[in-house]
């Protein structure tokens, strides 16, 4: 098992970086015990016994997304849903792009259900996952605890910063502002 995950591992670390100068990831049962797993790589042509004193903040979380995403795949016969909630926090731009094209490789033929508070990464996720296969949902701000937490009936953003002006016009605007900044960021990017 720990080979077949090292292997979707690795090939997932290459999807991720692909032009990384961190290489050879793998797990690894230490010598000195039994009883747990580590990982190694070579950092810059270095064998490194462990990630943690070499890799930034955004590379570990990475490398911890790999290994998740490298467990559901060798537990896939289940065909159980994949939550993820948050993964991009601390993930650039052109990383968080190429996490849609490994859900969109790896995981087409499960249920995924992403949570995000990032408008920027809803967006672009929205943009690229366009394979039909794919729904985006947001929720409407709570209100009341009459109405409770709901989804928005609409396919646009717009819509949603609609719903404000009858009672927050400033907020309206802010959401279409910014709505407008991610939206137009994300189509020059792929117009080159």
């Amino acid at each position: 098992m720990i080979k077949q995950i090292t292997n979707d591992v690795k090939e997932l670390w290459k999807l991720l970086h692909p032009s990384s100068a961190i290489e050879d990831v793998h797990l690894y049962m230490p010598e000195d015990t039994d009883k747990a797993i580590d990982i190694g790589l070579k950092f810059h042509g270095v064998e490194q016994a462990s990630p943690r004193l070499t890799l930034s903040e955004g590379y570990r979380n990475g490398l911890g997304l790999c290994i998740f995403l490298a467990m559901a795949m060798a537990d896939n016969a289940k065909d159980d849903p994949l939550f993820l909630d948050d993964v991009v926090v601390s993930f650039d731009r052109e990383h968080r792009g190429m996490i849609a094209d490994i859900l969109a490789s790896k995981f087409s033929e499960r249920q995924v259900i992403v949570l995000t508070h990032d408008r920027d990464w809803y967006s672009e996720l929205k943009l690229q996952l366009t394979s039909g296969k794919w729904q985006f949902k947001m929720l409407l701000p709570f209100v009341s605890p009459v109405a409770g937490i709901s989804w928005s009936h609409s396919t646009s953003d717009f819509s949603d910063a609609r719903a404000h002006l009858p009672h927050r016009p400033d907020s309206a605007a802010n959401d279409a502002r910014k709505i407008m900044d991610v939206s137009c960021a994300v189509i020059a990017e792929k117009l080159e």
